[in-house]
């Protein structure tokens, strides 16, 4: 969907981009999970799958409504 959209000429430029909303919060999720997972699920891991599990439907679901670019 992405490389429909942008421009062949600048392709590397938004590719790049476009891996920073998958690496930073992959850092962030590193960083912060083990504490939520100790505290907010009382150390049940298996919680916080299931909510990256609904996040991840919830994602696929908005995936639905983009309108893709006529070319």
């Amino acid at each position: 969907m992405l490389i429909e959209s942008i421009p062949q000429r600048k392709m590397g430029i938004y590719m790049g981009i476009f891996n920073f909303f998958i690496v930073i919060p992959q850092i962030i999720n590193g960083l912060i999970g083990g504490p939520i997972v100790s505290q907010l699920f009382h150390s049940h891991a298996i919680y916080y799958l299931v909510v990256a599990g609904v996040l991840m439907l919830a994602g696929a679901a908005y995936v639905l409504f983009i309108k893709l670019a006529d070319k």
